[in-house]
Order: structure tokens, then sequence, then C-alpha cells
């Protein structure tokens, strides 16, 4: 019988899992409602959630501001921010918000955006009163043409029932031929009877 053995051993290496940072961005879009104005404040909000298999931190975003700046693995963090709308915006029919976010981590960096648009209801509406006044035997007849939409309204214009056209002067401090939406802002129109010329 032999008296010879053999002797081995296995050594054993256990590699962790790579590190895959990434994120994802969710968009809650805002509701303007049924006839947004300038001035309005609309707020959005993004859900951005860790998809990776590592913890993100140093979350930084571009457009809004984050409650949070470390993300666990399948944690999410809610950004918002509170738009206020301008009329070139509302005259536009839509509004466009734009979010960045970037994150750090033991295996890299991660990133991502998200682009969307809304639509903004454009609603158009005016007013027109009528006044007359007596001077010296002539009759001026002024009719007040107010925006009381929320758009722009161009080529502003009064025509009679007898096909008369009016011209309109726009009272504004700006010096544009459309009627735009201001507080008080209004477009006059007249017509004079017997002699004269209108005003």
């Amino acid at each position: 019988m032999s008296q010879l053995w053999v002797e081995s051993g296995v050594g054993i290496t256990v590699i962790g899992a790579v590190a895959l940072p990434a994120l994802s961005i969710a968009v809650t879009p805002p509701n303007a409602g049924s006839q947004p104005a300038a001035g309005d404040v609309v707020p959005w909000t993004w859900t951005v959630t860790n998809t990776g298999n590592v913890t993100l931190v140093d979350i930084t975003p571009t457009g809004a501001t984050c409650t949070a700046v470390t993300l666990t693995v399948g944690s999410n963090v809610a950004c918002t921010h509170n738009h206020t709308l301008t009329q070139p915006e509302i005259d536009a029919g839509q509004l466009t918000r734009r979010i960045d976010v970037t994150a750090n981590s033991t295996g890299g960096p991660a990133s991502g955006f998200d682009e969307t648009t809304v639509p903004l209801a454009r609603v158009p509406g005016l007013k027109v009163t009528a006044a007359a006044s007596l001077n010296s035997g002539n009759i001026t007849v002024t009719y007040t043409v107010a925006n009381t939409g929320n758009t722009t309204l161009p080529a502003i214009g009064v025509t009679l029932t007898d096909s008369t056209v009016l011209a309109c002067t726009i009272t504004s401090n700006q010096r544009r031929i459309h009627l735009h939406v201001r507080r008080g802002l209004v477009s006059h129109c007249c017509r004079r009877r017997h002699l004269g010329r209108c005003r």
C-alpha cells in the first residue's frame, strides 16, 4: 500500500458587481387652466429616480430645485420649479421647460434630462363701447375697443353697419399696431358727423 498522498487547495476570489450609475426623470407638467394670463405662476414637478445599482450623491439640477442631494438605489426625489408665464408664451400657445440633472457615484457620473412642451389656451376677446359728444354743432362718436382676452390681437379695426371703416389709435406706451393684453389698454376709433375732422 502506497504511503503517498496529494494535497491541493482551491482559492476563491469574489468580485463585487460592476457599479452602473444611472438615473431617470419623469415629469408632472403643469395645468395652466382654461385662460392663462401673463404673470400667472405654474408649478412644474419632476421625479428623479436612481435606476442604477450604486448610491448617487451630489444630485445637481439645472432649471429646478431638488429636495435631496443623495439617492440610494431605487429611491427618488422630487424636483420643482415655479414658472411665471409671459405674454409671448401665451401668444405662442405653448410653454417648453427643460431640466438637466447630474450626479456622482463610486462608479462614475450619471446624468439625464427632460424637455416637455405643454399647451397654453389662447382665448381672444373684444369689448366695444361707444360714446357721443356734442361740441359747436359737431357730434363726435368714439368707439372704444378693449382686449378682454388673454392673447395679443393684430390688425384691430371697426366697421360700421353702413360699411364705414374707422381708423383706430392704440392708447399704449408701446408703438405697435397690435392690441396687447394689458390692463386698461384700449383702442379708440371715432367718427365725426357734420363738419370737422375726426380726432
